[in-house]
C-alpha cells in the first residue's frame, strides 16, 4: 500500500511517534495515512515482541519458580528468586498460575486417574486425554558442542486432537534442560501446567506461559512420563519420554 500523504514516512518519524515525542505535523500524517499507520502499527508490535524477549530473559525459568513456591531452594537461591519476583509482575503471574493450578488438583474421581495411571491427588478432572504422537516428518537433531557448552541436544515434534508440541531436550553439564512448546488452535493451553513423572512419583511442575512455553531442568536423564493439562482439563500425555540423544 502506498503512502496516501506522499513522502512517506521514515522509520525515525515512526519511532519518534512510539517514542510520544512526533511533533503536530507527524501526528496529521499518520491520522491521515493508513498506509504510515498500519507501518507504524507493526513497527509497535515488533518492539512490543522484542521487549517482552529481553524482558524474560533475566527471569528464573518455569522449574526453578516451582521449585522457589514448594521450598526446594537453598537459602541463597530463595532470596535471589524472591527479589525477582517482588519486582516482576510476570513472574508474579507465573506463581499465580501455578498455586492456582496446585489448589485445584485434589478429589479426582478414581476411574479418571486409572486412565492416566497417576495418583488421583495430584491432576484435576480430565476434560479430554490425547495421547502425543510423533508428528509425521519430525526429526530428531543432535547437535555436538564443546566440552564445556551443550553435550546434546534433541528436538522432539509431536501432536493430539487439535494441539502440536515441539519439546528441545539438552544435555549441559550434569543437568537435563527440557523445553517446550504448545500450539493450538482450538484449546488454550497457556496458565496450564505440565508435570513430569517417573516411577510413578511426579519430579516436576512448572506453568505454561502466556507464549504456550515451559521448561525443567533435571538432574537425570532417566525416561519420563509427561503430562500438560489445559486449564480447562485437556490433557496430553506422552508415556516413556527419553531425554537421551
Amino acid at each position: 500500500m502506498e503512502c496516501f500523504l506522499p513522502p512517506p514516512l521514515t522509520e525515525e518519524d515512526l519511532f519518534a511517534f512510539l517514542d510520544g515525542i512526533a511533533d503536530a505535523t507527524l501526528q496529521a500524517h499518520l491520522a491521515g495515512c493508513p498506509s504510515c499507520k498500519a507501518r507504524c502499527d507493526e513497527l509497535e508490535q515488533w518492539e512490543r515482541s522484542l521487549i517482552t524477549k529481553l524482558y524474560r530473559f533475566a527471569c528464573p525459568d518455569s522449574q526453578r519458580l516451582a521449585d522457589y513456591h514448594s521450598g526446594f531452594l537453598d537459602k541463597a537461591t530463595t532470596a535471589t528468586v524472591h527479589r525477582h519476583v517482588e519486582g516482576c509482575p510476570r513472574c508474579q503471574q507465573d506463581l499465580r498460575v501455578l498455586v492456582g493450578f496446585l489448589e485445584n488438583t485434589d478429589d479426582v474421581p478414581a476411574q479418571q486417574s486409572k486412565a492416566l495411571e497417576r495418583p488421583a491427588s495430584i491432576i484435576r478432572p480430565a476434560a479430554a486425554i490425547w495421547k502425543l504422537q510423533q508428528s509425521a516428518g519430525a526429526r530428531s537433531l543432535g547437535v555436538r558442542g564443546t566440552e564445556s557448552s551443550a553435550i546434546g541436544q534433541t528436538t522432539f515434534d509431536a501432536e493430539a486432537g487439535s494441539a502440536q508440541l515441539r519439546l528441545e531436550i539438552q544435555a549441559t553439564g550434569g543437568e537435563v534442560v527440557l523445553t517446550g512448546a504448545l500450539v493450538d488452535v482450538k484449546t488454550n493451553w497457556r496458565y496450564g501446567a505440565v508435570e513430569l513423572w517417573r516411577h510413578e512419583m511426579l519430579v516436576g511442575i512448572a506453568p505454561i506461559d502466556e507464549d504456550g512455553e515451559f521448561s525443567f531442568r533435571l538432574m537425570s536423564s532417566e525416561p519420563v512420563d509427561l503430562y500438560a493439562i489445559a486449564s480447562n482439563g485437556v490433557t496430553l500425555f506422552k508415556e516413556g519420554l527419553s531425554l537421551l540423544q
